[in-house]
């Protein structure tokens, strides 16, 4: 018999891509992290006359002054635990428009857009990393 754990972790909170060159250039795992970037970016565009403090203003500066450059999402799965088939399930919701919530794109039909999965009598969480290991006992 094989038993699996699944460790969820936070990999990346920020990924900047350029969008020209269609690569990314910088993933980002802290706040301070993210905003030493752009604030790297800011000085590199001599703008001396705005100042980033905190995420918020990254983002405002990266969406309204670096066109080349886009906030991009990481990949998100939803980890299902169906109380119904005694399964655990791992969905990929990379096709989710940003206006669902993922419980929304979960249910939604297929021919709508959605997955078309019934989360009726299952708990199920959102991560965008996921790693399994196989535990033998």
């Amino acid at each position: 018999m094989y038993y699996f754990c699944i460790s969820l972790k936070k990999k990346n909170m920020y990924t900047v891509k350029n969008k020209v060159e269609n690569k990314i250039v910088g993933n980002f795992k802290s706040d301070g992290e993210f905003i030493d970037f752009m604030n790297t970016i800011l000085k590199d565009n001599g703008d001396e006359n705005f100042s980033i403090i905190g995420v918020s203003d990254a983002e405002e500066y990266l969406q309204d002054f670096c066109e080349d450059l886009e906030l991009i999402e990481p990949l998100s799965y939803a980890v299902i635990l169906n109380f119904e088939s005694g399964k655990v399930e791992v969905l990929s919701l990379d096709n989710k428009p940003e206006e669902l919530d993922a419980d929304e794109f979960i249910e939604l039909p297929t021919e709508e857009g959605g997955l078309g999965y019934d989360l009726s009598n299952c708990n199920y969480m959102v991560t965008d990393d996921i790693t399994m290991y196989n535990l033998n006992f």
